[in-house]
């Protein structure tokens, strides 16, 4: 993984890691168009700029000190913020690829959410699924507290609902997820796993 600074000015940037002064390096990375990935993981920082809106690539921030996500933030790659204080997704998150956020303290999601590819929240304090949730790719609530089903669930792929409430609640007929979620306008285009 290269550095920041072992790009020249006028290069454009594949791929962006923060290292040393994550403040001052997430900076250049705003001024140089924020392009490529940006890579947070393992740093302090907590809270990211406000004129950071666009991500050109993935962004990672595992293990990170981050706290928060700036609303209307377009990230045209997946978000990794796995293991982070990150209590809530704002409104507005726009995330093309996949969204991870397991083991954080992420409760619920903003009603009408999207997310380009999959939705990983294993082992994360979610509980609650908004309405109109749109996932192109699969749903992994496995190890959540997830126990209800919202109203038009779209699941473009596989739905993993194994050591949650939810599969306890419909253990002794599979089928019957799929059908809640379906009398409740939903769909699911890929398999069930319990």
């Amino acid at each position: 993984m290269k550095s920041f600074s072992q790009f020249k000015n006028d290069h454009p940037l594949d791929e962006f890691r923060v290292v040393n002064d994550p403040v001052t390096q997430l900076q250049r990375y705003i001024e140089t168009g924020s392009r490529g990935d940006l890579d947070l993981v393992n740093t302090t920082i907590a809270q990211l700029p406000r004129q950071l809106t666009k991500i050109g690539g993935s962004f990672f921030a595992v293990n990170s000190g981050l706290e928060s996500l700036p609303s209307k933030l377009v990230v045209d790659g997946s978000v990794n913020i796995a293991s982070t204080n990150i209590k809530v997704i704002p409104k507005g998150l726009d995330v093309a690829g996949t969204l991870d956020i397991s083991r954080t303290p992420i409760k619920t999601l903003p009603k009408g959410f999207r997310v380009g590819g999959g939705l990983i929240a294993r082992g994360s304090k979610l509980d609650t699924l908004p309405d109109d949730l749109t996932v192109v790719g699969s749903l992994v609530l496995t190890e959540t507290k997830v126990d209800d089903i919202p109203k038009r669930l779209n699941i473009g792929k596989d739905l993993y609902v194994n050591y949650t409430p939810l599969a306890s609640r419909f253990a002794k007929d599979k089928n019957a997820i799929r059908e809640a979620i379906e009398s409740r306008g939903g769909i699911v285009r890929g398999g069930i796993i319990t």
